[in-house]
């Protein structure tokens, strides 16, 4: 190897700058500095009473930002860290100013004048399991908290360790058992490996984003529905039929779960230019839904036209059916459609907000699969894979140390640069 070369390989890594805090106008926003040699870089930028280099782990400073001609950025406050306290193992300073575009804007300006690149959180990441300081289970988990919506699905991301644990756990159990001749481990490790597989899909529903449709004929009740489930007077409710005329989209949690959740146009044969695009909106929704819940007047005999749109319905894929307006009573023809339709229908009133916690337990029930996820689930991609791998190597009688790599590619606890490019691109 060149000396060129081998400098280029022992350089090390870019003093990076992070924004931690949200993007957009705010009060304050907040960077995290990443790397090393970061005083000298910042220090000709700062004026402040105390100098960065002489600072302690831990110790706060207020100065001000400036140009290199001694104009005023902005008004900052800092805290310096050192390697050991860390979690990337390389010095950090937080660096914290106010939160208005521009002001934030000047700031990242004066740091890429200092010598630092632009970073992201997942940059951060990748530096701290790198340096053995984040198994990679970790690393998953952290990356999808910075995507997912609901507290559910962060209580599941934040439990995501007992995962790892587990694993690595049964790791030890394999070395150990290796060094006893005892046989039984594989057992063990095989009905653990199909049980993660099997449990895997419904803590991967449970972080995917979901989208359910609302659809059946005119004056069901969907718009009052749809109010009901995003808690919100959003969606206009009329006795006037064709009133939803295009597909209206709401983002709400139900049962912890990320919903889109479109009130389409109601069903019915018309000679409207509008009523009918929105009629062929409705039916794409259909189509790309995850789920879809016909709603119908309960307190009328169904026709027909609803219960092709039923049939229709379950050949896309899964499917609900309502029975709206049970306050009214329910029709004996529609209490007899479950029979008809082989689906078990969910009776309610929207108007009276009667038996809508049974349509959103049958909501959940159906985008997992009735799975019940719980932290110590796999839940991404590489992780099933890799499960999949220890049940295949234990199934062909493969040698135990291949079974022993591939746990410890699962678990992640050392640094493994190609399992983290499948994580960073996942």
């Amino acid at each position: 190897m060149s000396a060129r070369k081998s400098a280029a390989a022992s350089a090390p890594p870019p003093a990076l700058f992070v924004r931690v805090s949200a993007p957009g106008t705010g009060g304050i926003a907040t960077y995290v500095l990443d790397g090393w040699g970061l005083a000298s870089k910042l220090q000709p930028y700062l004026r402040s009473k105390h100098e960065l280099r002489l600072c302690q782990s831990g110790d706060l400073i207020f100065g001000r930002l400036v140009e290199r001609n001694g104009a005023i950025i902005d008004e900052v406050v800092l805290s310096f860290l050192t390697s050991n306290d860390t979690a990337t193992g390389f010095e950090q300073i937080e660096l914290s100013c106010h939160g208005g575009t521009g002001s934030a804007r000047a700031v990242e300006d004066a740091l890429l004048l200092a010598g630092l690149e632009r970073g992201t959180g997942a940059d951060l990441l990748a530096r701290a399991h790198l340096n053995n300081k984040l198994p990679l289970v970790t690393v998953e988990a952290q990356l999808l908290l910075t995507r997912v919506a609901t507290a559910r699905q962060a209580e599941f991301l934040l439990g995501a360790a007992a995962f790892q644990k587990s694993w690595e756990r049964f790791g030890f159990d394999v070395a150990m058992a290796l060094r006893s001749s005892e046989a039984s481990w594989r057992e063990r490790i095989l009905v653990a490996a199909r049980n993660a597989i099997d449990a895997s899909a419904g803590a991967m529903a449970l972080l995917r984003s979901h989208h359910v449709v609302l659809t059946g004929p005119v004056n069901a009740g969907k718009s009052t529905l749809a109010n009901r489930l995003t808690r919100a007077d959003k969606h206009i409710v009329s006795a006037i039929p064709g009133t939803t005329r295009d597909r209206l989209d709401s983002r709400v949690s139900i049962a912890g779960l990320d919903v889109t959740l479109s009130d389409t146009a109601g069903m019915r044969d018309t000679e409207g230019v509008i009523e009918r695009e929105g009629q062929r909106r409705a039916h794409a929704a259909l189509e790309a839904a995850s789920l879809r819940v016909v709603v119908l007047d309960g307190s009328q005999a169904p026709t027909e036209a609803d219960l092709n749109l039923i049939a229709h319905c379950k050949t896309l894929g899964p499917s609900l059916v309502v029975l709206n307006k049970d306050d009214l009573g329910l029709d004996e023809s529609a209490e007899g459609l479950g029979f008809l339709a082989g689906i078990e229908p969910v009776a309610l009133s929207a108007h009276r907000e009667d038996g809508c916690a049974k349509l959103e337990a049958a909501i959940e029930s159906a985008l997992l699969q009735g799975a019940t996820p719980k932290p110590g689930d796999a839940f991404t991609a590489r992780q099933v894979s890799l499960l999949n791998e220890i049940k295949s190597c234990i199934e062909n009688g493969w040698e135990e140390t291949m079974v022993i790599r591939s746990i410890s590619k699962l678990a992640g606890t050392r640094s493994l640069p190609e399992q983290l490019q499948i994580v960073l691109t996942a």
